[in-house]
């Protein structure tokens, strides 16, 4: 038997408590605070009596400015050997530390000082309103991120009263106005490349001898720990959409597919994070003047920034988008990009009537999405023709998005009869149109319809969570319209704009058209899907890149007759939807695209044409329930349909 050696009374202690120091140590959680100077005027100058020899041979009476800071107890941190020349300007300077989460409040101290040859006869700026004092110094609240101090409560800008007489004749203490950022934790928590500082306590600006909250974020509800996008959005005169139409985008964003960040908000004067996106528009000047239409009261894309250099405060340019509402729009009722961000839009007023909200809430959320840095096709270049060359395919069935042609109307929730307006929510899988099976749904678990063309380039649809009959066709005398070999088909040839429409004039012959409106059938296409939410470019003064797709200006959108075809689809869905009970009335022509069983009694009107699409299953318990056929209407099972 092996025999245990015991250790040592003295070593077994000091490894127990070494083991015991491991396993309770606590994680001790850190704050890093950043101090950013972010816009600096001069007030007085300091070097009006002396030769800037830093600059030689000039005789500069400007300073030479350099940011001082000190976070808690340690020692200062400067960054004189960066300081800037300019008597008005936006260093953007960060002086950072990270600190222990629990330690309650700390000082911090804000200096600016005037570098001269000699380091020790630097100037220091006055930055505070009280006498003699020239720096700032705050109590920062870790917990809260929040502070009191020389600024007040979390105010972020400051101005010096001029302190000069305590210096001497010729420099130090001359008064400056300093505008400022405090962190405690990431620059962009909720990454909507807004910075946190500013969406809590605005953006700044020094006009007329005074601060001025020029983009007072926190006032238009911006939220560091939601994702927020903004939209100035103006209008000519009776153009403006009504409230409840942008009111329903504004709903589709709060119920996107976002999560929150993974971490809580670090800012407890802040609700929780919340999942989805907030969209925020300020509609502003509704009663612009037709100033810069052209003779026939059209608005061209380029209208935008006339109207927006007048009527559009530049400091928000970094931070919103711009939308103008036109009653014509040429050459078509949306377009989208121009701008300094290339992200600003145009659109057209929809004609008075039934469908107006939905279509001026369609168009909204089309172009905006386009600013946002959507296709038709999701983003351009994923698709690929059959020779594998890049592509962007318009009315792809596996991309459910207002984007898409096909649903430029709404998608339709074949559970409730809902018409969505919404982006893609996942990326369905890949299609390719030379090889399709019709055995395998697209996405089991979805409600929603999808739209096609068949073989024949008729216009098909069905429920995404089912088999789909592709190629439009039956393969055998029992009408199993499903086939079990692959089918070959040109999916997304419906013949609109985009998807294979050729133009035609009363004669029947194609017309000559511009290159981009002509689009001829594609087939042997390799269509992907796309998340359109989960790959949003937000527009903010810390995105890299302007956020609109770059070709987004070129394209073609659909007339409002077009559109309204695509909603006289999305209504003929709707008429074919079963009520919850009682007795079921077809008062005008369209086609039941999904398995149905009627609540009760079915009445088919005078004049209405009700169509069975091919494979479809009607369920009427005719033992105690009734199918009514009125004179002058027509009831038709297409191939494979069937009536039980």
């Amino acid at each position: 038997m092996t025999k245990c050696t015991q250790l040592p009374k003295t070593v077994g202690t000091l490894l127990a408590a070494i083991i015991q120091s491991i396993i309770i140590q606590p994680v001790v959680a850190e704050t890093p605070v950043t101090i950013t100077i972010k816009h600096f005027v001069e007030g007085s100058n300091p070097d009006t009596g002396a030769v800037d020899l830093i600059h030689r041979p000039d005789t500069v009476g400007v300073g030479d400015y350099y940011g001082r800071v000190r976070i808690g107890d340690a020692p200062f941190q400067n960054n004189r050997s960066k300081y800037i020349e300019n008597r008005n300007f936006h260093p953007n300077w960060e002086f950072s530390r990270t600190l222990e989460a629990d330690t309650g409040i700390i000082p911090v101290v804000i200096q600016i000082w005037d570098a001269d040859t000699i380091q020790s006869n630097d100037d220091i700026m006055d930055l505070n309103p009280a006498d003699d004092v020239q720096e700032l110094v705050l109590n920062l609240d870790l917990a809260r991120c929040s502070w009191s101090g020389d600024t007040g409560s979390n105010r972020t800008v400051a101005s010096g009263d001029g302190d000069h007489e305590h210096f001497g004749a010729l420099e130090g203490g001359e008064s400056a106005n300093v505008w400022f950022g405090i962190r405690c934790g990431p620059l962009d928590y909720d990454r909507d490349t807004l910075p946190d500082d500013e969406e809590r306590f605005g953006v700044f600006a020094f006009e007329d001898g005074e601060w001025k909250n020029t983009v007072n974020l926190q006032g238009l509800g911006a939220d560091p720990c939601r994702k927020t996008i903004l939209v100035e959005l103006d209008a000519i005169s009776s153009t403006a959409p009504r409230h409840d139409a942008i009111q329903r985008v504004v709903q589709a964003f709060d119920n996107a597919p976002v999560p929150p960040p993974l971490a809580s908000c670090p800012y407890a004067d802040h609700a929780p994070a919340k999942p989805g996106i907030q969209l925020i528009v300020d509609i502003d000047d509704t009663q612009l003047s037709n100033r810069w239409a052209d003779a026939q009261g059209n608005y061209a894309i380029n209208t935008v920034a006339l109207y927006k250099r007048d009527h559009f405060n530049k400091a928000r340019e970094p931070y919103m988008h711009y939308n103008l509402w036109v009653p014509n729009a040429i050459p078509f009722p949306g377009r989208c990009c121009t701008g300094e961000r290339n992200t600003d839009f145009i659109t057209e007023a929809s004609a008075s009537g039934p469908g107006k909200l939905t279509a001026d809430a369609a168009i909204f959320m089309h172009e905006l999405g386009h600013a946002l840095g959507l296709t038709h096709n999701g983003a351009r270049g994923i698709d690929r023709n059959a020779d594998g060359s890049p592509d962007s395919a318009n009315c792809k069935p596996n991309y459910l998005s207002l984007m898409n042609y096909s649903f430029s109307s709404g998608l339709v929730d074949l559970t409730t009869g809902e018409v969505l307006l919404d982006y893609s929510r996942s990326a369905l899988p890949t299609l390719n149109e030379s090889n399709l099976s019709e055995q395998i749904p697209l996405d089991p678990t979805s409600h929603l319809e999808t739209k096609w063309g068949d073989v024949d380039g008729d216009r098909q649809r069905g429920p995404v969570a089912q088999r789909l009959n592709w190629s439009g066709d039956t393969n055998s005398a029992d009408a199993n319209i499903f086939q079990t070999n692959p089918v070959s088909v040109d999916l997304n040839n419906r013949s609109i704009r985009e998807c294979g429409l050729k133009f035609q004039d009363s004669n029947n012959d194609e017309l000559i058209q511009p290159a981009e409106l002509i689009n001829d059938p594609t087939p042997g296409q390799t269509l992907t899907g796309h998340d359109d939410w989960r790959n949003l470019s937000f527009k903010g003064p810390l995105s890299e890149t302007a956020a609109a797709d770059p070709e987004a200006s070129l394209t073609i959108e659909q007339t409002h007759e077009e559109q309204a075809a695509v909603q006289a689809e999305v209504q003929a869905t709707l008429r074919c939807n079963p009520p919850k009970s009682g007795e079921w009335i077809i008062n005008s022509d369209c086609t039941i695209w999904r398995d149905v069983t009627a609540p009760g009694d079915m009445r088919i009107a005078g004049g209405a044409h009700l169509r069975v699409a091919k494979g479809v299953h009607l369920r009427i318990d005719l033992m105690h329930h009734a199918l009514r056929v009125s004179p002058g209407s027509r009831f038709d099972l297409l191939p494979g349909a069937r009536l039980d």
